[in-house]
């Protein structure tokens, strides 16, 4: 070993691969070019730098369940260069075009057949497309949220929504706008004008919830329990999925509500969607043995919302489908079901 004084680049792989973590992307390719250190840690596949940049900049957290053997240094390059374009029914300006495409694009005035770019997001880096009934939401790799056409009663151009902080996960329904932020809180819009309402879920289910579990003791109880894995915005619903609880389902809010800036929805928890596989230490022993009564089901990874209707994939390759979003016992989809364990 040399005994001259030790450089940034000489520390082990394991700390310089938490230093590039913590600068970005763009930084840390700055940062290789000043060490084999740095440079061997990023570009090396088992270190598996790029497959959680990608993930965190591209809001990604199932992709590495989808694809195998991925040299993800080229997945993350050519996604950053990524352009945005939208087609179909070009009423309320939900298609965001900020010019006209040409005429040969055209199926009739108000219907655009071929896709077209959206020149003014070639530098807001789009990592995500939501549609609604009458607009179109665009997600940043900055957590911004832009939106095209109507979103309530006024008919403005793109125009971004401003959060109180950094937007991970977004979902739109027919006529409301649902958004997951990087620290776990939901908020929703129904009017771009009035802006958003963070999603309050400080509430007693029923009276005779013993209150473990609860919505009422998210933040309150151990490790991955309260926290909200994602929300998805169904025809004239909310829902969100949480870790410990199942999936909660509500109302978006109205125009009228007294507080503008935080909404406290009437939830329903959803019948057999609280399983954990692992359930972290510290849950009272009589919520464990509620949520673990659940074990032919399966922990959800992934739902869908219709209009009236829950459709949900478990760990166990399972499908379920919830009908109506009154307390009804999930029901197997067997014929979309994976077999028996695969």
């Amino acid at each position: 070993m040399s005994s001259g004084p030790l450089s940034l680049g000489d520390l082990p792989s394991e700390i310089l691969d938490r230093i590039l973590d913590c600068v970005g992307y763009k930084e840390a390719v700055n940062l290789s070019g000043t060490s084999k250190g740095f440079y061997n840690t990023l570009y090396d596949e088992d270190t598996g730098y790029w497959k959680r940049e990608a993930q965190r900049v591209f809001k990604t957290p199932h992709v590495d369940s989808l694809i195998n053997k991925v040299p993800w240094q080229y997945l993350f390059r050519g996604m950053a260069k990524a352009r945005v374009y939208t087609w179909g029914q070009a009423t309320n300006g939900k298609l965001g075009h900020d010019r006209s495409p040409p005429k040969h694009y055209m199926r009739s005035r108000h219907s655009v057949a071929v896709p077209f770019e959206i020149l003014r997001f070639r530098s807001k880096f789009v990592v995500d497309i939501v549609a609604g009934g009458w607009s179109t939401s665009f997600l940043t790799s900055d957590g911004r949220v832009y939106i095209s056409g109507r979103l309530g009663s006024e008919l403005d151009p793109t125009a971004e929504i401003e959060f109180p902080e950094p937007i991970f996960q977004l979902s739109s329904g027919r006529g409301h706008l649902i958004a997951l932020s990087n620290k776990g809180r939901v908020y929703t819009c129904v009017n771009k004008s009035q802006g958003v309402q963070r999603v309050d879920f400080c509430v007693t289910v029923n009276d005779s919830d013993p209150g473990h579990l609860t919505p009422d003791k998210i933040g309150k109880v151990a490790e991955d329990i309260g926290w909200v894995k994602k929300v998805v915005g169904g025809w004239d619903r909310c829902a969100a999925l949480i870790s410990g609880i199942g999936i909660v389902v509500w109302e978006p809010a109205g125009f009228s509500r007294s507080d503008p800036v935080c909404y406290r929805p009437s939830i329903r928890i959803m019948e057999g969607t609280d399983y954990l596989e692992k359930p972290p230490r510290g849950i009272p022993t009589e919520a464990l043995a509620d949520v673990q009564k659940h074990k032919s089901i399966g922990q959800v990874v992934d739902f869908v919302l219709g209009e009236g209707y829950l459709v949900f994939l478990t760990i166990t390759g399972k499908v379920f489908a919830i009908p109506g979003f009154d307390r009804v016992a999930p029901v197997e989809l067997v014929h979309f079901s994976s077999p028996e364990g695969q």
